[in-house]
């Protein structure tokens, strides 16, 4: 039975070494090493494989938590804080030439609302002017109908005042 147990140690003992090779490799450890263990072990497994097995139930350790990719992970990190940095750096050079175009249109609208205010200034000069020259061809308008009546009716008096008093 001792045999049996030391066997089954050494079989947990060995895949243990397993994963720590595995996570060796997911850290990026030496790739040579890691061959090197991988093909021993293998090897040492496949040796133990080959005796019969004993009817012992082997209780195998719960399997650990991955373990955190830091190169990875820092790699990860430092690919996106270059891509946050290019973004912001984007962000800035567009924010810039929207706030420059924003300042040339508001100058633009400046000079418009100035030219604007100039035209209406005129516009309401040259209305006035046609207002008062309305009113003045009125008035002379009047004035002539006024006159021509006048001369009508002194010729119409005249013509009466002739045929009543003959001489």
């Amino acid at each position: 039975i001792s045999e049996d147990l030391d066997r089954q140690r050494r079989l947990v003992f060995a895949r243990h070494v397993v994963a720590k090779v595995e996570a060796l490799e997911e850290a990026g450890g030496d790739p040579e090493q890691i061959v090197r263990y991988e093909e021993a072990l293998l090897e040492r497994l496949g040796e133990l494989a080959e005796e019969k097995p004993a009817p012992v139930v082997v209780v195998e350790p719960p399997p650990s938590p991955p373990k955190p990719r830091r190169r990875r992970d820092t790699e990860d990190t430092s690919g996106l804080q270059h891509e946050l940095t290019r973004m912001a750096a984007q962000l800035k050079t567009s924010s810039l030439e929207m706030h420059d175009k924003l300042r040339d249109q508001t100058k633009i609208f400046d000079r418009i609302d100035e030219a604007t205010l100039t035209n209406e200034t005129a516009v309401v000069r040259e209305r006035d002017a046609l207002a008062s020259r309305s009113n003045l061809i009125r008035r002379t308008l009047f004035t002539s109908i006024g006159q021509l009546l006048l001369v009508a009716l002194t010729f119409a008096f005249t013509y009466v005042f002739i045929h009543a008093f003959p001489k």
